[in-house]
């Protein structure tokens, strides 16, 4: 049954072989579907907000704050007035009031901090694309794997089963020299052990095609008894030496940009280490709402520039 349905699996194949999968729309199928190469991709997305957000560290800073309070008591100060005058007690707030203070700021010096994880955040995103191609490069080269196996499975199974045909064509034939009492059993009985290890590894190769046709079908996203149609193809073959074939490969691959990516990332967070013991002024301005009744003015605009250092920690 398994032979049948192999051979049916090779016919459909060879009649659909005009819209058969190229290795073009092996790759582009397999990049689609791969979750581990989304997942380097939204890496990629987060480095790149880690990017923005470094970098709007620069910005000012809107912030407002505003509260109702509710008192069990009207504030109030008591006066002591000479004699014979009585104390009094004058009221100084409402019971109840609002507040609100509304505030601009805006780093003038942080001593190189903001730079540095800008610097950081750069580097982090070159590395993240670094490894995305990677992935990418990786996946191509697996599929690509997965492709020829397929391929190669398919021409060692026709191998196995022409043997196979040849050998019990043999074995026929030695069985009616047996009857005719020209060879000998013995020359039967090699025969047949011929033909019967023929026939296990036309099994062996049925089982290898449908082995790699399952791990193409697992690089697709398909369900792994998909049927396969594959276009033939040659392996182009590879002209250079070896020191020009390594020159291109350094060029292509991109680990190496990522480990030297990720390292220039390492010492940019350094550097905003050490930039914490550095002083820091900042510039501020805004403006503060009381709801006071005893208030002349109410709001109150102001301007600050502040400077906070911690030299020892």
């Amino acid at each position: 049954m398994t032979r049948t349905l192999l051979a049916l699996s090779l016919v459909l194949y060879a009649a659909v072989s005009v819209s058969a999968e190229t290795l073009d729309d092996a790759w582009r199928i397999a990049t689609d579907v791969n979750n581990r190469l989304r997942a380097q991709g939204h890496l990629v997305e987060a480095a790149q907000a880690d990017l923005q957000a470094a970098q709007a560290a620069r910005n000012p800073v809107l912030s407002n704050q505003t509260a109702y309070t509710t008192l069990s008591n009207k504030p109030t100060m008591a006066m002591n007035m000479p004699a014979p005058m009585s104390a009094l007690d004058i009221p100084i707030m409402d019971q109840s009031f609002a507040m609100s203070e509304t505030s601009v700021s805006v780093p003038l010096y942080t001593g190189g901090k903001i730079t540095a994880l800008v610097d950081a955040g750069r580097y982090q995103v070159n590395a993240a694309r670094a490894n995305y191609i990677t992935s990418y490069q990786d996946i191509q080269w697996e599929v690509t794997q997965a492709y020829f196996n397929v391929l190669r499975a398919r021409q060692i199974h026709s191998v196995a089963q022409s043997a196979e045909t040849s050998l019990l064509r043999h074995r026929r034939d030695v069985e009616k020299l047996l009857e005719q009492k020209i060879v000998t059993r013995n020359a039967l009985l090699a025969a047949q052990t011929t033909w019967a290890a023929s026939s296990q590894a036309v099994l062996m190769a049925e089982n290898a095609v449908q082995v790699a046709e399952a791990t193409y079908n697992r690089y697709m996203g398909r369900p792994l008894d998909s049927p396969v149609t594959l276009e033939e193809m040659d392996v182009p073959e590879t002209s250079g030496d070896l020191q020009t074939l390594t020159d291109i490969a350094m060029r292509c691959r991109k680990e190496l940009t990522q480990i030297a990516s990720q390292s220039q990332a390492s010492a940019a967070m350094s550097r905003a280490s050490n930039a914490e013991r550095r002083p820091k002024i900042v510039a501020m301005g805004g403006n503060t709402y009381l709801q006071n009744s005893y208030l002349k003015d109410e709001s109150v605009w102001s301007g600050t520039i502040g400077l906070s250092w911690t030299p020892i920690d």
